[in-house]
């Protein structure tokens, strides 16, 4: 009995011990609001933060306060940026080995002989014609080619009028023509005698119209000055 006793005396001892040796835990840290702690009170932040009397307010203290949150802001969006591109390098790494992990299927041998094969029996049946051939043309003469007896005359010589170096000799009929009606012009407009040709050249590009050479010589002539156009047409 004694024994007994002293063991759960013991007993008690050690857990007393061990109740005294334990720290006792803190008590657990409810977040305030910064604004309303500048101003002397004491309000939780959660669900207060649209709610804050002193959310707008100038003071030093709170313009400080707000100042503290942006730079918070800003480091919190670091991180993550920072997070998401550790993660992104390490999902391209796993799909990179993955990548390299997986081999292609190697070839049927089957496929290869068939292939081999085939190829073997082209370039027999190549080697073959070609033996062939040079057999036919050591051996055999050539074939001879028909000649056609009935061939068509050679057609003359003729040039196309685009290309022509000299151009035909013109209608005795028409230069008669030409150089009566550019008589006529230099009596209408008072022309030197020299002006003889000038008159057939504007005819023969008016093809022959009198109309047409009488309208080109009015517009030169309202182009050019009359005394800078008589000098030019006298030299």
């Amino acid at each position: 009995m004694d024994q007994s006793d002293d063991m759960v005396t013991s007993d008690r001892e050690s857990r007393l011990g061990q109740t005294s040796t334990k720290k006792p835990k803190p008590s657990q840290r409810i977040p305030q609001c910064t604004r309303c702690q500048n101003h002397g009170k004491k309000v939780r932040v959660k669900f207060h933060k649209r709610e804050c009397e002193f959310r707008y307010c100038l003071c030093r203290e709170c313009i400080l306060t707000t100042k503290r949150q942006q730079i918070m802001k800003v480091q919190t969006a670091q991180r993550r940026a920072r997070e998401q591109r550790e993660l992104l390098k390490e999902m391209r790494k796993k799909s990179a080995t993955s990548e390299d992990s997986e081999t292609p299927p190697a070839p049927s041998m089957n496929g290869s002989n068939d292939s081999n094969s085939s190829d073997g029996d082209m370039r027999s049946l190549s080697n073959n014609n070609s033996n062939s051939e040079t057999c036919r043309s050591i051996g055999e003469p050539l074939p001879s080619i028909p000649i056609l007896q009935n061939l068509p005359p050679p057609l003359p010589h003729t040039t196309s009028p685009a290309i022509t170096l000299f151009e035909p000799e013109p209608n005795p009929r028409l230069v008669e023509e030409l150089l009566g009606y550019s008589v006529k012009l230099l009596q209408r407009f008072g022309y030197h005698w020299q002006s003889l040709t000038l008159m057939y050249v504007i005819l023969k590009d008016s093809r022959a119209d009198v109309e047409v050479a009488m309208r080109r010589i009015t517009q030169a002539k309202n182009v050019w000055q009359p005394e800078v156009y008589s000098r030019v047409i006298s030299i």
